[in-house]
């Protein structure tokens, strides 16, 4: 600890007291914090623990209600004799004394319905494989089944189901009922707080009750409430975010029997706030105390470290060069004696540093004098001594310094490689030096170290000492290189220019003040007809060239004349049209040449633009068909350079959009301003995805016209095209005018609207006609006291029953060209059941239909002949008490495209003399003439029961538009 101090300063060392100090008091709050929070809680959890045990009370209050009123119904004779007809009086009676209980159904242990409320129920194949009803089956008293999507309302429902027993007390079926889970969240989670939420989840963790949201949360897995740690126990806390992100304190109960659990809680800000407020007020109040703490301690150290550092800052300011720099008298004793002593080591340092600069400062004028002299000149400075060994070279910059000195320190100039140098140069150079004479301008070449070869020239000087005692030579060299390759370089450039002019597309002629030729290339050569070299023409001439050249113009004599005057003003011309023979176009450039106000010749440039000239033309043309087909179509088209962000338009879609050519392309926040308000953002991400990437699609729009204001329908094909790395480059794209199209569309729609809305009606309307016919039948039959007239009564109500279902399906389902025989057939076959079967339950109806699309032609004919021999089994194939079954088929036959419908039963069969009968009875002779309807005939099937059916083939349905 002591080792840690002293590494510290004294101001440090302070600071760090004073937060050992404020370190107990920082635990003591966090103490009490910890204990405030953990009261907060147990308050919330109380709160929210109340809630939920008042909703769970609730919904306990309200399953015991329905489970005793399932067990009242059980009860009944109706219900317990399993009997269609009575059970469904039953049920009629109860939905006219409780509208609320039109959601009941009875089913037997094979889940087979035989009496309901409702008006469409799941087939009994399906729901003996539910869950909830196999849970049902095997639970012995009163169930409550999990979520799930209603077949009629759908809304979330939930069904409890109650066993029935006969007077044996064994289970023969299920009375179920159907809860709307929707209208029971608000009828049962009310009374709560404004910020409260209740959620009650089913046994299989589905959100089955909601006090907020529940239309839009019913169904959906539950977040918290149904975590593993809460499916262990049946009561407890958790605290979880919500599926609308708020964060709560929540309280859950389970219910005995149905194992729902009833999830109740408040938001944590909420519940937490007082403790939020007290940790707040702490915080503040630490910090302040804390603050206070350190500005003592830095006042403190201020007071006591404050003349060290200013001994310091003074030391630092006198090693950076700052000589007046002195100590400040101030603070404790011993701080000022040291602060006294060290200024007065300052004084003598400053002195002693004094002498010592005005010495140095002579020498480095000297050198200064020297450097310049060197640097102003190209040349550098070199020694040698008596035995003409380089000793010094100044001078040389960078590379070339460090690799020459190197490389010629210590050595002789004879001692150096050379290049292209004779012994005999050498010889009489040597001599020269041991003559001790001056020598001027020797060359030398080597091979520098970097590979390059260089020419140097040096001159030098002897040098004596005061006796006149040789000591060497001293003198000054320069790199001559680059003046040496000048020549070499200006006339490979030349050769290089040459050989470009030589291989242009472009003609070229120079001719100079004599009026000769300097230069042509072959291209002139070959523009002008000139069977001859380029070279050929070199100091031709340039008037009698000209006379021969201009034979390929199309007019030589205007030709000669034009080059006259061109000379005779002189000034340059540019990209002037020159016509010639064959109907080439040639461009020509004349440029006087001037050289410091000197002329110094004439520059002629010939381009054949004969290609260009039928390009550009085909284009014109092409634009033309092009402008032509879209003021035709009404399509315009347009380009977008992205880069550039500058849109090209043609001339139809300025038509489009209602603007003249003249005003131009509309800027981005003008034309965004003409689209409506409700395509704006559907407009922009589409403009946003064809830029990002390169891709194909159309969509459409609607503008106010910038003229007029007139709203119209755009449609917009876009294509847009990009490099190799996926940037985009241009958007391509046509704009059609729709709006013509657009309102035919809404005419021709609000007239199907009619047309379906009235043979809606029509429809509706034959049903109800056809119910109120089967009323005064029933009517009639009731009055009559005639068997026989009953009979025949019942069975007009039968047949008319069948047509005005067969209306019903039309007008509900809204599709009029096409009836589902597979459905109507399903619902007739149970009310003509259900109907006319025997009392007793003994019988059973067997349905195997494929589903099959129909009009209405064939509908009808099939709905009267599937109701004719369902009467005809029921009437005659079973006596009084007997069991069996009743089998409606309608299947397709194999590779045809024909369709059999069929109806047998289990019964006594056909009599012997059936085919008598057949003629005889009304109910069979009704059958064929149906059977022929179809376009088939009434055919018996094999027994021993009774088999009757029709093969016949569809009839195409038209299509609905």
């Amino acid at each position: 600890m002591s080792a840690w101090l002293a590494r510290l300063g004294i101001r440090q060392q302070i600071y760090a007291l004073v937060l050992l100090v404020c370190l107990p008091l920082a635990a003591m709050l966090t103490w009490q914090m910890a204990s405030e929070l953990a009261h907060v809680r147990n308050e919330a959890d109380e709160r929210v623990k109340e809630m939920a045990h008042g909703q769970a009370a609730n919904l306990s209050r309200y399953f015991a209600q329905q489970e005793a009123f399932l067990a009242r119904l059980a009860e009944m004779p109706g219900i317990r004799s399993m009997d269609p007809a009575g059970c469904e009086l039953l049920m009629r009676d109860l939905v006219v004394l409780d509208p609320r209980l039109s959601s009941l159904v009875l089913r037997d242990l094979q889940a087979r319905p035989i009496c309901s409320t409702l008006p469409t129920l799941a087939p009994a194949t399906e729901m003996s494989h539910s869950v909830d009803f196999v849970q049902a089956l095997q639970y012995e008293g009163f169930t409550v089944g999990g979520v799930e999507p209603g077949l009629v309302s759908g809304h979330w429902v939930s069904l409890l189901s109650y066993p029935v027993r006969n007077q044996q007390g064994e289970k023969i079926g299920l009375l179920r009922m159907v809860v709307d889970l929707q209208k029971l969240s608000a009828n049962l989670l009310v009374g709560l707080p404004s910020t409260a939420l209740t959620t009650v989840v089913d046994q299989r963790e589905g959100i089955a009750m909601r006090s907020v949201g529940a239309d839009k949360y019913i169904g959906q897995a539950a977040p918290g409430a149904g975590t593993e740690a809460a499916r262990r126990q049946r009561d407890g806390f958790v605290s979880v975010q919500g599926m609308d992100g708020v964060v709560r304190r929540m309280a859950y109960q389970t219910l005995p029997g149905s194992n729902w659990r009833v999830v109740a809680g408040l938001p944590e800000a909420e519940v937490l706030i007082e403790f939020h407020a007290a940790l707040q007020r702490t915080i503040v109040a630490g910090l302040a105390v804390l603050v206070l703490a350190l500005l003592l301690a830095w006042r403190l150290g201020l007071r006591v470290a404050g003349p060290i550092d200013h001994l310091a800052d003074t030391a630092r300011r006198v090693a950076d060069g700052d000589q007046e720099a002195r100590a400040d008298l101030s603070g404790s004793a011993d701080v000022r004696q040291v602060a006294a002593q060290f200024n007065l080591m300052l004084d003598a340092f400053k002195r002693e540093t004094q002498v010592r600069e005005r010495a140095f400062a002579d020498l480095q004028q000297s050198e200064a004098r020297f450097r310049a002299l060197i640097e102003l000149s190209s040349d550098w400075y070199w020694e040698q001594d008596e035995n003409f060994r380089f000793t010094t070279m100044t001078g040389l910059n960078g590379a070339a310094l460090n690799s020459s000195r190197q490389s010629r320190l210590g050595k002789t100039r004879w001692d150096l490689p050379w290049v292209d140098m004779e012994e005999q140069v050498w010889h009489e150079h040597r001599a020269l030096l041991e003559r001790h004479e001056r020598f001027d301008e020797f060359q030398m070449s080597r091979i520098e170290a970097n590979g390059q070869l260089a020419v140097y020239l040096s001159s030098g000087l002897p040098r004596f000492d005061a006796e006149g005692k040789f000591l060497g030579y001293h003198g000054v060299a320069r790199d001559v290189t680059a003046a040496r390759s000048a020549a070499a370089l200006l006339s490979a450039t030349v050769d290089r220019y040459q050989q470009v002019l030589a291989n242009v597309y472009y003609g070229i002629l120079l001719v100079n003040n004599d009026g000769t030729v300097d230069y042509a290339n072959q291209t002139f050569c070959d523009m002008f007809g000139l069977n001859r070299l380029a070279a050929e023409l070199i100091g031709m001439d340039n008037e009698l060239m000209m006379k021969t050249a201009n034979l390929s113009l199309a007019n030589p004599a205007a030709g000669l004349a034009r080059v006259a005057e061109l000379l005779s003003q002189g000034i340059a011309v540019h990209d002037e049209e020159v016509a010639c023979t064959h109907q080439r176009t040639l461009l020509r450039d004349f440029v006087p040449l001037m050289i410091n106000g000197e002329p110094r010749g004439r520059l002629w440039v010939f381009r054949d633009i004969t290609q260009r000239q039928k390009t550009a033309l085909a284009l014109q043309l092409n634009e033309s068909r092009l402008r032509m087909a879209e003021e035709l179509a009404g399509i315009g088209s347009w380009v977008w350079p992205v880069a550039r962000g500058e849109p090209v338009w043609s001339d139809q879609m300025f038509n489009i959009y209602g603007r003249k050519r003249a005003d131009g392309v509309p800027a981005s926040g003008a034309w965004k301003e003409s689209v409506h308000p409700d395509d704006h953002e559907r407009l922009a991400l589409a403009i946003q995805s064809a830029r990002s990437s390169a891709q194909q699609f159309s969509i459409e729009y609607r503008i106010h016209s910038l003229d007029g204001g007139e709203l119209r329908h755009i449609s917009s094909k876009v294509v847009s095209v990009a490099d190799a790395q996926g940037q985009v480059l241009h958007v391509w794209g046509v704009d059609q005018d729709v709006t013509a199209q657009k309102l035919a569309q809404q005419v021709l729609q609000t007239s199907l609207n009619e047309k379906v809305a009235l043979l809606n009606e029509v429809h509706h309307r034959v049903k109800n006609n056809l119910q109120v016919i089967t009323s005064l039948l029933r009517l009639e039959a009731r009055r009559s006291a005639e068997p026989g007239v009953k009979t025949v009564l019942e069975e007009m109500q039968a047949r008319i029953r069948s047509m005005s279902l067969l209306h019903e399906s039309l007008y509900r389902s809204g599709i009029f060209a096409a009836v589902d025989l597979a459905k109507y057939l399903r619902q007739l076959t149970g009310e003509a059941f259900r109907a006319q079967a025997p009392d007793g339950g003994m019988l059973r109806l067997v349905l195997d239909l494929s589903p099959l699309r129909m009009n209405m032609d064939q509908a009808m004919p099939c709905g009267l002949l599937v109701n004719e021999l369902i009467s005809n089994c029921l009437k005659h194939g079973f006596p009084p008490g007997s069991q069996g079954e009743v089998l409606v088929s309608l299947q397709p036959l194999a590779d045809t495209d024909y369709w059999r419908l069929q109806v047998s039963d289990t019964g006594l069969g056909l009599p012997a003399d059936f085919e008598v009968r057949r003629k005889t009875s009304l109910g069979l002779q009704l059958a064929s003439d149906l059977a022929r309807q179809l376009g088939g005939e009434l055919e018996i099937g094999p027994g021993p029961g009774a088999s009757l059916g029709v093969s016949f083939k569809v009839q195409q349905v038209a299509q609905e538009k």
